[in-house]
């Protein structure tokens, strides 16, 4: 009854290791102990694997065939990411009742590792669909303009060259700041709605690019 709190994809590998520990009559305080020394480092490679890593691969997968009008998308999706969340249960119970408190000295080694790389890749997947997804450019009216008889195409002709997908990014920097400032996300899409409306009505960039 006491206060427990990790991630709840992982939590099936404490589980087995409590159950392990319980039938060898092991000390209540060191049970304790092992449970309060596991859920933290379980709850940051939990977030780190699943959130950062699984989901935004799965559904960067799915995203893309629906967008292609494939039906199969949301349904790929369901079944990738589902077959991982609910193998790791099960694995992960055996493995813990199974190793017992040596599985502890195992993943302790190697938690720094398996955290810093699962960071890395999501990182790296959470870029590549930024630059993917969202589309962001002055491609509007106001978007070409001449100086004399030379003529500007701001997009392409200045901010790509800086940087390709520069305002995606600026953009996805914007909604992070914005979240960190305690901002709910509908309030984001909000403002992001209100921004594609206004840009495209104005002319600022086309209508696509706005959303």
């Amino acid at each position: 009854m006491q206060f427990f709190n990790t991630h709840p994809f992982l939590v099936t590998f404490v589980q087995g290791v409590i159950i392990a520990m319980e039938e060898n009559k092991e000390n209540r305080s060191t049970i304790r102990g092992i449970k309060v020394a596991l859920m933290g480092p379980l709850g940051g490679i939990g977030d780190a694997l699943f959130w950062l890593t699984l989901l935004p691969i799965t559904g960067g997968i799915g995203v893309s065939l629906s967008q292609q009008g494939n039906i199969f998308g949301p349904i790929l999706f369901l079944l990738l990411f589902n077959a991982v969340h609910f193998g790791l249960l099960f694995w992960l119970m055996n493995y813990g009742y199974n190793t017992g408190t040596r599985a502890i000295a195992s993943m302790r080694e190697n938690t720094q590792k398996i955290s810093r790389a699962a960071t890395i890749i999501g990182l790296a997947v959470v870029g590549g669909l930024t630059a993917t997804y969202i589309k962001f450019s002055l491609d509007g009216i106001y978007g070409k303009f001449a100086i004399g008889k030379m003529k500007i195409d701001l997009q392409a002709g200045i901010l790509d060259k800086i940087m390709p997908a520069l305002l995606p990014l600026a953009y996805t920097f914007f909604c992070y700041w914005m979240l960190k400032k305690g901002k709910s996300p509908l309030t984001l899409i909000g403002i992001t709605l209100l921004i594609g409306l206004i840009g495209s009505f104005f002319g600022l960039f086309a209508w696509p690019a706005a959303l």
